[in-house]
Parts: C-alpha cells; sequence; structure tokens
C-alpha cells in the first residue's frame, strides 16, 4: 500500500511516515481537516478504533520531519498524542 521513497521524480530524497493520531473526543473530523490543509500531508484518514485518524507524511529528511510533526501536527488543537511509523521500501 505505501512505499517509502528514498529519491523522487526529481531526485529529492524524501521520507514517508504513517502518522497515528489520537484526538479528544468527538474531534477528529476536525483534526482531519486541519491535517488534510497540511503541505506534507500525502493522504489522511478518520479510522474506527485507535488510532482515530492516520496520516502519510512526506517531508525532505528527518529534521524537517520532526519540525513538522512538533510544530503542525501537534499544535492542531484536539490532537491528544502521536506516533510516528517510519515506511520502508520492500
Amino acid at each position: 500500500m505505501f512505499a517509502a521513497r528514498t529519491r523522487d521524480g526529481a531526485g529529492e530524497w524524501a521520507n514517508e511516515s504513517l502518522r497515528f493520531v489520537h484526538t479528544a473526543a468527538g474531534k477528529s473530523l476536525r483534526v482531519l481537516q486541519e491535517l488534510r490543509r497540511l503541505d506534507g500531508i500525502t493522504s489522511a484518514e478518520v479510522c474506527w478504533g485507535l488510532p482515530d485518524v492516520m496520516a502519510l507524511v512526506e517531508a525532505p529528511d528527518a529534521k524537517a520531519l520532526q519540525a513538522f510533526v512538533l510544530d503542525k501536527i501537534q499544535a492542531i488543537a484536539g490532537v491528544n498524542t502521536t506516533d510516528t511509523h517510519l515506511v520502508f521500501e520492500q
């Protein structure tokens, strides 16, 4: 389903990760809408059970991914916690 790209079509390095987002009760749809507005989110969906939302995030490197998570995702109102799962190509 998801495959990490070490280089995109333009020769740029890219890292992909699945973000498991746990939200406050009743906030999943609002968090989903906010996530979908962010550059760097390639897809996001609400889930049944845990996590509440799963998002596929693309960043050029680990530092950019860290900054994106801390400054963008975790700043969204209604986000309680997040888990990062790096995607590796098979």
